[in-house]
């Protein structure tokens, strides 16, 4: 958030557990390991930080960004991360070693990045109308697709060959970047602010404006739309239920039913905007990243 902090808050009852403070510029993004242990924390200024997140320990921190990072991922076996930013660099990074494996360049800055689910691709897009797949073991651009604006943000589907794109247009799609089949699902008006596929890959989430969009999958349509009277800067789906949480201006946290769209929490703990959220493996808690200096 624009606190500069990451906060830890216990899903049941919305209770701050933890506050970790150690960034000097703003979260981007959070992200915990698949096993749950550790959570990583991209700063604006290029810092990427792992933490112990039960102890609140800052173990390493991953120095190569030379500007502003844009996305951070883990691999879904938990052994790499990912980041993106404004030096038109994807990383790869060793979590164990904390060192950079490798990077791949683009022409323009990148603003996002996710893993296929096998862990064998990097997906990546921004600003040079692009999305393009990475082949991680062979360190090379395996595909190209050609997009029709800035890719703004993605997201990848749990299972097979989908991911999710927002254009810097308004249009959001789904691409198969095996196949590079597209579907179309809808052009929003204020752009899409936040992505996010459910834990099972049939909902899709998209903020937009101070709406929230749930397409189902399965069915290609929009399911439910959810005024959240607040502009949505992120959005995340809880890892085992369709809870989504979403992060806004002023500090705001929403939890919200996806099937029934009904507010079901509100936490009010930052004291800017909350731009990154993530759920922990197990579902039980929250992280959040502020824009002040802390974690919580």
């Amino acid at each position: 958030g624009n606190d500069r902090t990451i906060r830890i808050w216990r899903v049941e009852d919305g209770q701050l557990v933890r506050t970790m403070r150690g960034h000097t510029s703003s979260i981007k993004v959070v992200a915990f390991s698949p096993q749950g242990h550790y959570l990583a924390s991209g700063a604006r200024d290029g810092k990427i930080k792992i933490w112990d997140w039960q102890t609140g320990l800052e173990v390493k921190t991953l120095q190569g960004h030379t500007n502003l990072l844009t996305d951070l991922v883990w691999s879904p076996d938990g052994s790499k991360l990912a980041s993106s930013g404004w030096d038109r660099q994807v990383r790869i990074w060793d979590f164990a070693t904390g060192t950079e494996l490798q990077s791949f360049t683009h022409d323009s800055l990148v603003r996002a990045v996710a893993w296929s689910p096998d862990g064998r691709f990097v997906l990546s897009g921004g600003d040079d109308l692009s999305l393009k797949v990475w082949q991680v073991d062979l360190g090379e651009l395996s595909a190209q697709l050609k997009m029709e604006a800035k890719v703004m943000s993605l997201s990848a589907a749990p299972h097979g060959t989908l991911v999710a794109v927002a254009l810097e247009n308004g249009a959001l799609k789904v691409v198969n970047h095996a196949t590079v089949d597209e579907i179309f699902l809808a052009r929003y008006q204020g752009g899409v602010t936040a992505l996010n596929w459910s834990f099972d890959g049939r909902y899709l989430a998209a903020g937009t404006d101070r709406m929230i969009q749930v397409w189902d999958l399965e069915l290609r349509e929009m399911v439910q739309s959810i005024n959240a009277k607040n502009n949505i800067l992120s959005l995340n789906w809880g890892s085992k239920s369709h809870l989504l949480a979403s992060g806004s201006y002023r500090g705001i946290i929403d939890l919200w039913s996806g099937e029934s769209g009904e507010n079901l929490l509100r936490i009010a703990g930052h004291t800017a905007d909350v731009k990154a959220l993530a759920w922990s493996p197990d579902g039980d808690y929250l992280a959040s990243g502020g824009e002040g200096k802390a974690i919580r």
